[in-house]
């Protein structure tokens, strides 16, 4: 995007002066890396912030295919009135620039995969100002189940609150959008984390063995379906209730009216629920 952009003449100015100081042997030349290696630390630093800006600035839009697979994926979307659609339209298009996605022995990330990511963001911040809840823009991709340095075993997903970065399996990241029946969806599961970090002075409900089994009911999932899948034995409640709560709204308000309403107290009025 426009942060990759910044990043050409810079490496064509670093390579002139390469060339100047080892191929035409120049004297003093070689001082003037220094600027352009300064900017090019700057760019990389500040990917997500320039992309964010740029893209606030030119307002791009979905490409159709794209719009089409958001469609599929959430079909509540379609039901919109055509200005909350545009503002989500805008409000996804601005999260997945402005994130900074990278995949693990991948060799590009599929743009699906973004908005898989980016939607649930969307979705969870809905009545905030920015549809990024900085500082967690970075995003990395594996294509399977994956250990990490936290957590040394097979896992779907993470959020690294000290390096701020979110990981995820591709597979189950899909899995649990397309089969919501069978699946606890893990980007609303990781964004409910995060957004409980960053908002931490919010009323949170507590979590109980009577909320859990209400979950369960709610999803049609078991504890234990959800700990198979995600790979943790330990779940977040936070977490697991605001999957249940995008997921299944109508039968949470209805089986758990007083659950219902205390999250929908923490997140305000969404555009989905």
């Amino acid at each position: 995007m426009f942060a990759r952009r910044l990043t050409v003449p810079l490496a064509l100015w670093i390579m002139i002066v390469l060339y100047l100081a080892f191929v035409e042997e120049m004297d003093g030349v070689m001082i003037w890396i220094i600027p352009p290696a300064l900017l090019l630390m700057i760019v990389y630093i500040f990917t997500p912030q320039l992309n964010y800006w740029y893209v606030q600035r030119y307002r791009p839009t979905l490409d159709e295919p794209l719009r089409k697979f958001l469609h599929h994926l959430a079909p509540w979307i379609i039901r919109l009135d055509p200005d909350a659609q545009k503002k989500l339209e805008v409000r996804l298009v601005l999260h997945m620039e402005g994130s900074d996605f990278s995949g693990m022995n991948m060799e590009s990330i599929p743009e699906e995969a973004k908005v898989l990511v980016s939607l649930a963001a969307v979705v969870v911040s809905w009545q905030q100002e920015k549809a990024l809840l900085s500082p967690f823009e970075r995003v990395v991709f594996y294509k399977h189940p994956f250990p990490s340095p936290n957590h040394q075993f097979l896992h779907a997903c993470e959020t690294d609150f000290i390096d701020q970065v979110q990981i995820y399996s591709l597979e189950q990241l899909m899995a649990s959008w397309m089969r919501p029946d069978r699946f606890l969806n893990i980007a609303y599961y990781e964004w409910a984390k995060i957004f409980q970090f960053v908002f931490d002075q919010k009323q949170y409900p507590s979590s109980s063995p009577q909320r859990w089994e209400a979950l369960s009911q709610i999803s049609g999932q078991s504890t234990d379906q959800w700990q198979k899948f995600t790979g943790f034995e330990t779940l977040d409640f936070w977490g697991v209730a605001t999957a249940c709560y995008f997921t299944f709204p109508k039968k949470m308000q209805e089986s758990e009216p007083a659950l219902f309403q205390a999250i929908r107290e923490v997140y305000g009025d969404v555009v989905m629920v």
